[in-house]
């Protein structure tokens, strides 16, 4: 297990207290979280592995970032991931 793959988690679980705590699309995909896990669900056997950390993660958030996550999720199958993956989801 890679930092991120706590990290990332984490982050997106903080919290929300009012609508300006919710990132826009743009910023999200920004945050330095995001990114790592990103960089690690590219490299070579990643995907699914990947994929599947968001799956967990899906239900757990709150809509805006789960919508966020959700487009991730269509990037990750896209580089190969296993669209299967979601389908419990």
């Amino acid at each position: 297990m890679t930092a991120s793959d706590t990290t990332f988690p984490a982050a997106l679980r903080t919290p929300l207290s009012t609508a300006d705590d919710l990132d826009p699309l743009d910023q999200f995909f920004q945050r330095p979280e995001v990114g790592a896990f990103l960089a690690q669900a590219r490299k070579p056997g990643q995907a699914d592995a990947s994929l599947r950390t968001c799956a967990d993660l899906l239900p757990t958030l709150h809509p805006g970032r789960a919508a966020a996550v959700a487009l991730m999720c269509g990037s990750l199958v896209e580089d190969g991931a296993d669209p299967a993956i979601l389908f419990p989801v």
